[in-house]
């Protein structure tokens, strides 16, 4: 499944924290399925068939929290296999002279 990746940054007298909260509560909301903080805000994901620009729009406009300027850029995630790097063979290490490794 493919997803898009928001970057939310804000403008706001209120703590970072404390947006971040309410920011992906408001998201959760409207299909975002994870979330990350990053330095300057909070990164969001959601699933390209639930992505709906207008709805995340009007969403940001009612956002709870006043004095707070929310801006956002989006970038469009492929579907990837988060755990092939784990299915990666590792070579196995036997004991010298013969002695059995159980396991």
């Amino acid at each position: 499944m493919n997803y898009y990746e928001l970057s939310f940054t804000y403008t706001s007298p209120i703590e970072k924290e404390i947006i971040n909260d309410v920011l992906a509560a408001e998201l959760g909301e409207i299909g975002f399925e994870s979330f990350t903080e990053s330095e300057k805000g909070l990164l969001g994901y959601i699933s390209e068939a639930l992505y709906d620009k207008k709805t995340l729009d009007d969403k940001l406009a009612d956002f709870p929290l006043e004095n707070t300027r929310i801006d956002y850029t989006s970038k469009w995630v492929e579907s990837k296999d988060w755990n092939e790097e784990k299915r990666v063979p590792y070579p196995c290490l036997l004991p010298r002279g013969g002695a059995r490794l159980y396991i």
